[in-house]
């Protein structure tokens, strides 16, 4: 072989390499432009989602909290509902024990000597200052 067939051999084989370097230069470049765009955009899809998540996780905790305050409302008035019961019925027994009440309804009190007698074998006909307490007054025998 001759020099130049060796140079012109080692041109075009350099020639070949250098279009071949430039080919996979394309490809990788290519490649690359592609990977960094679909990461981009996963990327942005996760800030997406990183925004909207604690949003989410919020509004729940809201909704759960505004149930927890409406069991809440509705358990205070059912415990007012039912106290206020109890005190009117506690109320309507205190008016019809009250003294007053039961001297109105025919019932009189008995003292004898300052004691009330409340039984007929405690009842002293010999006793000198025996008071009946009515409704409208007093009687003293």
């Amino acid at each position: 072989k001759t020099p130049t067939a060796v140079a012109d051999f080692i041109v075009e084989h350099n020639s070949e390499f250098e279009s071949e370097l430039l080919y996979y230069l394309q490809l990788i470049t290519q490649r690359t432009s592609s990977i960094i765009k679909e990461q981009n955009s996963l990327l942005l899809r996760s800030g997406e989602q990183l925004k909207t998540i604690p949003l989410l996780l919020i509004q729940n905790q809201k909704r759960l909290l505004d149930h927890i305050e409406t069991d809440i409302n509705t358990s205070i008035k059912e415990t007012i509902s039912v106290n206020k019961l109890k005190l009117d019925s506690a109320e309507k027994m205190i008016d019809i024990l009250q003294p007053t009440n039961i001297l109105k309804r025919g019932f009189a009190l008995v003292q004898q000597d300052g004691k009330y007698v409340s039984r007929k074998s405690a009842f002293k006909t010999n006793k000198k200052e025996t008071k009946i307490s009515f409704y409208d007054g007093e009687v003293k025998i």
